[in-house]
């Protein structure tokens, strides 16, 4: 078989795609989950979709769920009846697992008492059984709560993992947004939305945590011939090395990059707290301070820094 991708998606076309596969495949069809109840399936504030393409076709796809009555819990797998017996539903729950696993101590999926090619599959990759809902959906049919453990949950260390991305949800967007207007000084409020006005070449980097929410940001993007960034990190999660490990993201990528940073400790915040210039943490990671070359203005004073793969200080 031609190589397997799997690939997140927000795509209106490829999530009424997959409603219809879900909505005319088994258990769905017995269990009666129509079109329109599959659409609801697929949406939600916590939930991601993959699809697992073959040259460039949706084979089958995965829905995972991060918060609710489970967290970490595959909601439902579903392969096109063209692909199923070549290994693309073991390949969507592997992958899924791997990524669940980074943010929480278990797996839980629920599998229908009389799917049991599907039962098979689940016990054989390690997962137990855990509980069990009577008539769940259909009147004659249980669902079985099955359970993978990657450690107990004491013993459990949550995996900051660095998403890049072009295009940003709606819900990450707001949190940046919230980000910005709580890190940085009053008067820049609300001025997110305005930092890549015009700007076609760019890319996000984010930080989140197990409940989806964004708790560190940088963004590189180019203007005036010069590759530019952003960085911003919650003052609750500042010492954790999330700022280090954005500012090495950047490194891997580009030979050189430029950034305006306020060098004063004069603004507040929009707590009423001051804001402390972030100089000694890029002094501390080899940027140069361009001293000739400053903005001053009401709104910002601050000066250029830059960061070269060859500088003198590295």
């Amino acid at each position: 078989m031609t190589a397997l991708t799997i690939e997140s998606t927000t795509n209106e076309s490829d999530l009424t795609y997959c409603a219809k596969l879900m909505s005319e495949s088994e258990p769905f069809a017995t269990l009666k989950i129509d079109f329109e109840k599959s659409q609801l399936a697929l949406r939600g504030d916590y939930k991601e979709v993959y699809l697992a393409k073959v040259e460039n076709r949706i084979a089958g796809f995965v829905v995972v769920q991060f918060y609710g009555v489970l967290r970490g819990y595959i909601q439902s797998i579903c392969v096109s009846p063209e692909f199923r017996r070549k290994g693309i539903g073991t390949a969507l729950l592997k992958f899924s697992e791997e990524n669940l696993l980074k943010r929480f101590p278990n797996v839980f999926l629920c599998v229908t008492s009389f799917n049991h090619e599907a039962q098979k599959l689940y016990y054989r990759l390690g997962y137990e059984k855990v509980g069990e809902l009577k008539d769940h959906i259909i009147e004659g049919a249980d669902e079985y709560i099955l359970r993978k453990q990657g450690s107990p949950i004491t013993h459990f260390v949550y995996s900051y993992d660095i998403q890049k991305t072009k295009a940003l949800t709606a819900k990450q967007f707001n949190q940046i947004n919230q980000l910005w207007n709580e890190e940085y000084p009053i008067k820049l409020k609300d001025r997110f939305p305005l930092l890549l006005e015009g700007v076609n070449d760019y890319n996000h980097y984010l930080i989140e945590d197990p409940n989806k929410n964004v708790v560190a940001w940088a963004v590189e993007f180019e203007k005036d011939k010069q590759i530019r960034f952003s960085i911003i990190v919650a003052s609750i999660h500042k010492g954790k090395g999330f700022g280090g490990k954005l500012i090495d993201k950047l490194k891997e990528g580009n030979d050189e990059f430029f950034g305006w940073v306020i060098d004063h400790n004069n603004d507040l915040k929009m707590n009423g707290s001051t804001y402390q210039t972030p100089m000694p943490f890029y002094l501390k990671h080899q940027f140069e301070i361009l001293n000739e070359i400053r903005i001053d203005t009401e709104m910002i004073k601050a000066v250029l820094i830059k960061w070269n793969k060859t500088s003198p200080n590295k």
